[in-house]
């Protein structure tokens, strides 16, 4: 077993990934994806499902901010409170 400890480094794209901007304007997916939650299907669903309406939009707010602590896990796995359960692992392997 490795005594290395592992560290995290802030990016904003995972290498090997990229994504379209218009020239000068940076989208902002959190952003957008908060503005837009009322029409996500999941929301929708867990509403007619449950026959609740959500008025006061605590339910919304409850999904926004699940989603803003999914993506901060997935980011920072390492300052996950139970990082013995990873969100994801990747292996990578090679064949020569």
């Amino acid at each position: 077993m490795s005594t290395e400890k592992l560290k995290t480094e802030k990016q904003d794209i995972l290498v090997g990934s990229s994504k379209i901007n218009l020239e000068g304007k940076k989208f902002d997916r959190i952003k957008y994806f908060e503005k837009n939650m009322q029409f996500n299907k999941a929301y929708l669903y867990y509403l007619e499902k449950n026959k609740i309406n959500d008025l006061d939009k605590k339910i919304l707010n409850q999904y926004i901010e699940n989603y803003k602590n999914y993506r901060k896990d997935w980011n920072n796995p390492i300052e996950r409170k139970n990082i013995n359960k990873p969100l994801s692992v990747d292996i990578e392997t090679a064949s020569i």
